[in-house]
């Protein structure tokens, strides 16, 4: 389908937004082969190799955005450029490069049993089709 798409429409510019269950190689490709923007969900346990070159690469200097936004304090750390080795249709080995960002949000919610405020979080990761910058990467996650 998305050749047809592709064929269809060769100009128009498109972002695939999907869920974690879509975090593999082969929509990778599908979308940097389509020159297709995309903000893909990364699961905690899923791409093993890519949390752990996003875990060795963030550090002090790792660029982060910090935020209020909608009633909720946002942490948005990421790293461009992450090696992600898969094995194409014929077995043979491909590197992809790869964006992760992750966001960290706080808030103030009312327990709804007590009716004490209390403090909530909560963590989204993606990988994205473009490099982040500063300039770009709140609009892309929120």
């Amino acid at each position: 389908m998305a050749g047809k798409i592709k064929q269809e429409f060769p100009q128009l510019p498109i972002m695939i937004l999907l869920d974690g269950l879509y975090s593999n190689g082969p929509v990778f490709e599908l979308c940097i082969q389509h020159d297709w923007d995309s903000m893909i969900v990364l699961k905690k346990k899923a791409l093993k190799s890519v949390w752990k070159a996003f875990n060795a690469q963030k550090g002090p200097d790792t660029p982060s955005y910090e935020a209020d936004w909608r009633g909720r304090k946002q942490k948005i750390t990421w790293v461009n450029h992450i090696p992600y080795t898969l094995k194409d249709a014929k077995g043979m080995k491909k590197t992809l490069f790869l964006n992760l960002v992750v966001c960290k949000e706080e808030w103030l919610a009312v327990n709804a049993d007590t009716t004490e405020i209390e403090a909530k979080f909560s963590r989204h990761a993606w990988i994205s089709g473009k490099p982040l910058t500063l300039k770009n990467v709140h609009e892309r996650c929120t």
